[in-house]
């Protein structure tokens, strides 16, 4: 089920998120019928997200 994640680069969409082995986790998009233009602005969105600087929480 794809879940909005609010972030500082706006509400994400991913297809799925996976928790990796060392506790961080990633986004998974698997888009076969959206436009190029939309992937690649959803793809820039991510790198946003992922260049941010994040809250670790306590």
């Amino acid at each position: 089920m794809e879940v909005a994640h609010p972030t500082p680069a706006g509400h994400l969409v991913p297809d799925g998120v996976v928790l990796l082995a060392d506790g961080s986790s990633a986004f998974v998009e698997i888009d076969r019928t959206m436009s190029y233009a939309r992937l690649v602005a959803k793809l820039e969105r991510y790198d946003a997200y992922r260049n941010a600087p994040h809250v670790q929480p306590r």
